[in-house]
This record gives structure tokens, sequence and C-alpha cells, in this order.
């Protein structure tokens, strides 16, 4: 994809969302590894919030919410130094979420409310 991009000469933030899309498409595919490397890419050129926003989301949904948390937190960052306050806020309110939904405790209680059959 280096060599489209030095083809077309596209800017490193053109480039950068043509990964994040990628990434997207894989992930629909079930192609974690390869929509994460995406990521990786888009990040390491355009340093987007939207690349660190895929990334977390992926992440998390894989089960890594940890990594997925410490993504999405730098994307609400990057946000709003990119003056997008409301996408920042937005974003900290899901992350806010994410944060209670992954607490120990939170985890505990709904697996013996799943024991019970009470879920």
């Amino acid at each position: 994809m280096k060599d489209c991009q030095d083809v077309l000469e596209l800017n490193s933030d053109i480039s950068g969302f043509a990964y994040i899309d990628l990434a997207n498409k894989l992930y629909e595919q079930n192609r974690t590894d390869l929509a994460l490397l995406m990521c990786n890419e888009a990040i390491g050129m355009s340093n987007s919030p939207v690349a660190y926003e895929t990334m977390g989301y992926i992440l998390y949904s894989e089960g890594k919410q940890d990594a997925g948390i410490k993504y999405i937190n730098k994307a609400v960052k990057y946000y709003a130094e990119c003056k997008m306050s409301e996408k920042s806020e937005q974003l900290h309110k899901d992350l806010q979420e994410m944060k209670r939904a992954n607490h120990p405790l939170g985890k505990v209680l709904r697996w013996l409310f799943e024991k019970q059959g009470k879920l």
C-alpha cells in the first residue's frame, strides 16, 4: 500500500484514513490481526484520533478491554487537541461506560447473576 501512496502522491492524513477504512473492512471480515496492523500503520502515519479510536474499539471488542480503553483515551485527548470537543465529549462518555463495564467488581457481579440465571 505504501507504493500506491507514493505513486498517487497521497499525504499521510489521506493515507491514514485509507488504512483506517481498510482496518474496518478487515474487522468486519473477522480478520482482526490484519485490522490491527492497519490501525498501527495509520497511527504511525498520521497520529489520527480516528486511528486510535478504531484500534481501541477493535481491541475492546476482542476482549482486550484494558488495551482498548488506553487507545480510546488517547483518541479522546487527540480529538480535544484538534478542537473537536463534541466528538471528544461523546467518546469520553463512551469511555466512562467501558471503564464501568470493565470494573472488576462489575465483572464479578455479572458472573454471579449469570450463574443464577438472572441475566
